[in-house]
């Protein structure tokens, strides 16, 4: 079972911590130069992100549960900038097919 900790972390990297536009910008311009491949990088670079919760959502957390939260966030801010990724990456691959062809 989950600490409540972690699904904090979770839910406040999902509602409010994450930008969906880089991803989808990165992604976008990932796959309009390369295609598949591009968007494959992008989502690669993405997913071999580290991010972090802003100090002052973990600072009244003792060092358990900040750890708990820190890696609900991750998972959560890593979802997000995963799909984020593969939205603008599809879109940016079905736009380069449909110019050349």
């Amino acid at each position: 079972m989950a600490s409540a900790a972690l699904l904090k972390g979770w839910d406040f990297a999902k509602e409010w911590g994450v930008s969906n536009i880089d991803g989808a910008i990165g992604g976008f311009i990932g796959g309009i130069t390369l295609g598949l491949i591009g968007w494959g990088i992008s989502y690669a670079v993405v997913s071999n992100g580290n991010p972090k919760p802003p100090y002052q959502e973990i600072k009244t957390y003792d060092e358990n549960c900040k750890s708990d939260y820190e890696s609900g966030y991750k998972e959560g801010a890593l979802k997000v900038k995963k799909s984020s990724v593969s939205i603008g990456g599809a879109l940016g691959t079905i736009m380069i097919v449909n110019i050349l062809l």
